[in-house]
């Protein structure tokens, strides 16, 4: 095979490469509703919820009411305080259901370094 047959090849693989972006990677939270905790749904169904942040992981013994944690440590200072689903609407009925009924509920999330927790998972 010659060299010109193999450019259109390598040059569509090396477009598809640099144009895919890495995925953000999600963790695992655990939050309790109750006071400090409000959900806002919007007519499209997209869903924020603003938090108290967790001092402790949701390992070491639960999570107070109107807090979220990360299993492993507390949600620091300088980490949002206020998630968002968007897009989902079985997203946003977990979540409206559970603040609703003060129910714990489970969520994986990221930082989008923009003040927003990002939801990209919902349950156990």
């Amino acid at each position: 095979m010659s060299r010109l047959a193999l450019f259109p090849v390598t040059a569509i693989a090396a477009a598809l490469i640099a144009s895919s972006a890495p995925a953000q990677v999600s963790y695992r939270a655990v939050c309790q509703p109750g006071a400090g905790m409000t959900a806002t749904v919007s007519a499209v169904g997209n869903v924020q919820i603003t938090f108290l942040r967790g001092t402790t992981g949701a390992g070491a013994g639960g999570v107070p009411a109107g807090r979220c944690a990360w299993l492993d440590r507390g949600i620091g200072t300088g980490e949002p305080s206020n998630m968002v689903a968007t897009g989902n609407q079985d997203f946003a009925r977990y979540l409206a259901n559970a603040v609703i009924a003060g129910s714990m509920f489970y969520v994986e999330m990221y930082n989008n370094g923009a003040g927003q927790m990002i939801v990209t998972r919902v349950g156990l």
